[in-house]
């Protein structure tokens, strides 16, 4: 997606609609090396994390990549593990400028909204990049639309995949117990009989993760296997996590985005 962000944006009513993940790309105001990993867990900047040569250009995007958490998230917890497990090194190994975001563990998504709309002004200022790519898990699906003053609606099969220049992809899992070693599952087995028997990652409806092109809505994934957690414990004979995003970051690149 494409659009102009103002230095003053008005503060758009939001649905109850959560995301397995959301994935589009909107303009800012202001371009960066090529194959960089950035924390940005300070609200005045970011710091860089690694930096790699790029053994391929599967994932060079012409503008970053900037990962936003969902709730009680983080980005880089005690400065080794990653809320997205494993995938900003997988994108950066294919030319991304990837971008780690924090915002509030706990708070609605206008609050933390606003809290990433300045992060993105930073990352612009930084990367000196017109535009960036955002890519959002779980509550961050919903701060990424508030950002871009997208307004959210339920369910259904998106009849647009494009509205105001602005790109929108989705893509979720059904399940909860994919992987028997991982503990979480067990959890989310739990918290998915609240959608009494309605396909569901453990958190998020199918139904409620779709949002413009839906990539798929029914990988073997639950909600923390979206993003390759925990520490890369997801289901055997499935599409690797980290390959999903790389092959998105892809499609963003060959849209010349």
């Amino acid at each position: 997606m494409s659009i102009k962000i103002p230095l003053n944006i008005a503060k758009p009513t939001l649905g109850a609609l959560s995301t397995g993940l959301l994935l589009m790309t909107m303009q800012t105001t202001s371009a960066q090396a090529a194959g960089q990993y950035y924390n940005c867990a300070n609200a005045t900047g970011c710091e860089l994390v690694s930096s790699k040569h790029w053994t391929s250009n599967h994932t060079d995007t012409k503008y970053p990549v900037v990962l936003v958490h969902g709730a009680n998230g983080f980005n880089r917890l005690f400065g080794v593990l990653d809320y997205f497990y494993g995938i900003p090194q997988a994108l950066i190994n294919g030319g991304s400028n990837v971008f780690a975001t924090k915002t509030s563990a706990i708070h609605n998504s206008e609050f933390r909204g606003e809290q990433l709309l300045q992060q993105v002004k930073i990352i612009s200022a930084i990367s000196g990049s017109p535009k960036v790519n955002l890519l959002g898990h779980s509550q961050g699906g919903i701060d990424i639309r508030y950002v871009a003053a997208m307004p959210t609606s339920y369910c259904g099969q998106p009849a647009d995949t494009e509205v105001n220049g602005i790109k929108y992809y989705s893509f979720s899992g059904v399940g909860q117990i994919t992987n028997g070693l991982d503990p979480s599952d067990y959890l989310l087995a739990t918290t998915g009989l609240a959608f009494a028997g309605e396909p569901n990652d453990g958190l998020v409806s199918s139904c409620s993760s779709r949002l413009g092109y839906v990539i798929r809505d029914n990988y073997k994934m639950n909600h923390l296997d979206s993003v390759n957690q925990v520490v890369g414990l997801t289901a055997w004979g499935q599409p690797n996590p980290k390959s999903l995003y790389t092959t998105q970051v892809n499609r963003l690149k060959n849209e010349s985005l």
